[in-house]
């Protein structure tokens, strides 16, 4: 049985029954966490499990277990009474129509730029589980993966486990160089294992990486407090306030996003020099109190903040400690 219930104003309460589909037995041990946190937990002996939240999100809950497909549930309604499981399909190998003209090495120098982030203390600890294709006539390097990813951030002392579901880098010539990549998509769930034990010098570092990042942005426009957290808005050169850019309504805890008619790009100053871009592509987005957004397509960044990748990842779970 699948449920949610407020266990206080600010707690969220999940229990559920992780079933195979076939047999109906109850499947022990599969992984169930919300998507970007450290939130998570594993089923029982029944298939049973039990997840608390200390503040409600809107983030999609993600179910993962050996052997199966992988089951990620958008939205949970009271309604949905248990989970299913389908055995994971055979891969076959992918036909390659146009010949991949890159080495392996040269398309992981990039992989591992673009995904990881420049200068980072990350390593991909099953990395011969990527597989790359590099389309010249597109010029555009793919990644896929059979299995999620096991990748040790050293720096901010996380292991994350990287479910990779879509993964580009679209260049504006036939070059591995930093110069020459136009932009980068990459999506897949990721689940958040904390191995600081405590550590000062990580948690320092969380700090830092926190600061100024997106995530911090949209908890300071989901609460109303850019300015004191340190964020202008910026249209076409002018300051402007967030309520001449944005409609917003919330409902249940979670802030409503419209754009208004003409906003273009919003540039995001944050201190003095710390200077990002936003361009909104949907008429509308949602925030959850975490500072959560979706859909995850419906924002571009740049600048500043399209630079973050996962060796300055935090979970959405995250709090700053002093």
């Amino acid at each position: 049985m699948l449920y949610v219930c407020q266990v206080d104003a600010q707690e969220q309460l999940l229990t559920g029954e992780v079933l195979a589909q076939e047999t109906k037995e109850p499947i022990v041990g599969a992984v169930v966490f919300y998507d970007g946190s450290s939130i998570g937990t594993i089923t029982d002996i029944d298939g049973k499990f039990r997840l608390l939240s200390k503040t409600p999100t809107n983030s999609p809950l993600v179910i993962r277990s050996l052997g199966f497909e992988t089951i990620t549930l958008p939205k949970l309604d009271s309604d949905v009474i248990r989970v299913f499981m389908k055995p994971a399909a055979i891969q076959l190998p992918e036909v390659t129509l146009e010949p991949d003209t890159w080495s392996r090495k040269k398309k992981l120098k990039v992989f591992r730029r673009e995904l990881l982030g420049v200068g980072h203390k990350c390593d991909i600890l099953n990395e011969d589980d990527v597989r790359l294709y590099y389309n010249k006539g597109k010029k555009t390097l793919y990644a896929f993966a059979n299995r999620p990813l096991k990748i040790k951030n050293k720096g901010l002392e996380y292991l994350l486990v990287y479910d990779v579901t879509d993964f580009e880098v679209n260049l504006y010539e036939d070059s591995a160089s930093p110069e020459a990549v136009k932009q980068v998509f990459y999506a897949g769930n990721t689940q958040f294992i904390d191995e600081s034990n405590g550590s000062a010098s990580a948690l320092r570092r969380r700090k830092k990486a926190y600061f100024g990042s997106s995530l911090h942005f949209f908890r300071a426009l989901y609460s109303n407090r850019l300015e004191q957290e340190g964020f202008q808005l910026f249209k076409k050169r002018f300051k402007v306030p967030a309520q001449e850019l944005f409609g917003f309504k919330t409902v249940d805890a979670t802030l409503y996003v419209s754009k208004l008619d003409g906003l273009g790009r919003i540039s995001i100053l944050y201190g003095k020099r710390n200077q990002s871009f936003l361009e909104v592509k949907t008429a509308q987005f949602i925030i959850d109190p975490l500072g959560n957004y979706a859909p995850t397509n419906a924002l571009l960044f740049g600048g500043e903040m399209g630079k973050h990748r996962i060796n300055t990842m935090l979970p959405i779970d995250y709090e700053v400690k002093d």
